[in-house]
């Protein structure tokens, strides 16, 4: 799982009782989204055996991040998140579960899944055809909702 901030820790990984991967690839979160930045978060035996590159280091690029993590810590958005993702998965369970065609509803924080099927009990998915995602995105949107 991915998705750097959006399940309420800072990297989804915290939530597993591990240590963390050997290499760990950031994105789009790390500058909120203002300006395009992604990164490589090696253990440090990876790291020292990296030379360094001229495609690193950005000061702006950088300057971005920083601030944008410091807005996330100060504004305790990561407590948010966990706050908000337990309301989302109440709604979701509460209003989309009992629905025929949903078969599972999975996820953590604000990152989370809804499988549907034609027929729940078979697993049975939907004919590519009908589009259903596209149908799904559009009454999305037009009800207001960034999905």
């Amino acid at each position: 799982m991915c998705g750097m901030e959006k399940t309420g820790t800072m990297h989804a990984w915290e939530q597993e009782g591990i240590s963390g991967p050997d290499i760990q690839m950031i994105g789009k979160a790390l500058g909120g989204g203002f300006i395009p930045l992604s990164g490589v978060l090696p253990r440090s035996k990876i790291f020292d055996a990296i030379a360094e590159g001229s495609g690193g280091a950005h000061p702006v690029a950088c300057a971005a991040a920083l601030e944008v993590q410091r807005i996330i810590r100060d504004e305790r958005v990561l407590t948010n998140v966990q706050k908000m993702g337990t309301e989302l998965e109440r709604l979701l369970r509460d209003h989309i579960g009992p629905l025929e065609s949903v078969g599972d509803i999975r996820g953590r924080g604000l990152f989370w899944a809804v499988e549907f099927f034609q027929d729940r009990q078979r697993k049975t998915p939907f004919p590519a055809s009908i589009r259903l995602c596209h149908r799904i995105l559009d009454k999305s949107l037009n009800l207001g909702l960034n999905i």
